[in-house]
């Protein structure tokens, strides 16, 4: 029985490790070096029914030598799903937007995505991808 417990703890702290939504930094090239920024959004799966919409926050956070602006787009998202950011273009400072994302009717059920990558505004080659997970429940 004990075996049993241990074990269903060790899967639940898997999923929960799996569900964040971090992401790499993007920014500079070099490992070592404070010039970059990271995406971040909620840390649970957005819950969401078809032909709804919901608002969620997504964090641009600069490292220390971060001094650019960050160029974001949604590159790529479930079928079934909208998504819209109020701002493609940030400048430095910024630190958070909004992403709108509405379900249509025809939503397949269960887990979407929405994948949006930030590149730094000078063109750097660097990018930063955000997965934001979607639960599409029924009406």
């Amino acid at each position: 029985m004990k075996r049993i417990l241990v074990a269903a703890v060790m899967v639940a702290g898997s999923l929960a490790a799996v569900g964040c939504n971090k992401t790499e930094s993007g920014g500079a090239t070099t490992k070592d070096s404070k010039n970059t920024f990271h995406l971040s959004g909620p840390d649970m799966a957005t819950s969401i029914k078809p032909t709804e919409k919901k608002i969620v926050k997504i964090g641009i956070k600069p490292d220390a030598d971060f001094k650019d602006g960050v160029n974001l787009k949604i590159e790529d998202k479930s079928k079934g799903l909208k998504a819209d950011l109020d701002k493609t273009t940030v400048e430095a400072g910024v630190t958070e937007v909004n992403l709108t994302i509405e379900a249509e009717a025809d939503a397949t059920l269960g887990d979407g995505m929405v994948k949006i990558v930030g590149t730094p505004k000078s063109g750097g080659s660097a990018t930063s991808p955000l997965v934001v997970k979607v639960d599409v429940k029924k009406p």
